[in-house]
């Protein structure tokens, strides 16, 4: 199955309401692409992307106003990689700083018997990427990863 990353509610129009339309520049997965080098029409050909929130909300997004939604999307997750962008999305899923390191696969601490494997990584428009190279060349190999992970299930009709 392929990776499913999800963020706290769609940046702009374009985001919504399809479940999959194509991002803009302000997109969180538009620059998730750009960052990692992939293209957007291979992001949205090779990955599921899900929002806790259907619209963006007028005050800053707090994990309490994901958390339903979170627990919602339990049995979707089951057995697959959950790529969280940014720590209140983290959080929303009961996934606590410093329970995790950006990058790095691990199960859910709580829900094990009932979730697939999860990563938590610097939300895209955050300014994490923006003062160090290095914090690229991460999101570029972890983004290899994921691709590689998802070609080895496709082969194994996992």
């Amino acid at each position: 199955m392929n990776t499913v990353f999800i963020d706290a509610y769609p940046r702009n129009q374009q985001d919504y309401p399809s479940l999959m339309p194509l991002p803009s520049e302000r997109s969180s997965f538009q620059q998730l692409c750009d960052y990692s080098g992939l293209r957007v029409q291979d992001f949205h050909r090779d990955f599921t992307r899900l929002y806790l929130m259907p619209t963006s909300t007028p005050d800053e997004f707090t994990p309490a106003q994901g958390r339903p939604m979170a627990l919602n999307l339990l049995p979707l997750l089951q057995g697959r990689r959950v790529v969280l962008l940014g720590r209140l999305v983290a959080e929303a899923f009961d996934i606590k700083s410093p329970g995790y390191e950006y990058f790095q696969w691990f199960d859910h601490p709580e829900w094990v018997q009932s979730s697939g494997i999860f990563s938590v990584i610097p939300h895209p428009l955050a300014p994490y990427y923006k003062h160090a190279e290095t914090s690229v060349i991460e999101l570029q190999n972890f983004m290899g990863q994921v691709m590689a992970y998802d070609r080895i299930d496709e082969e194994t009709n996992v």
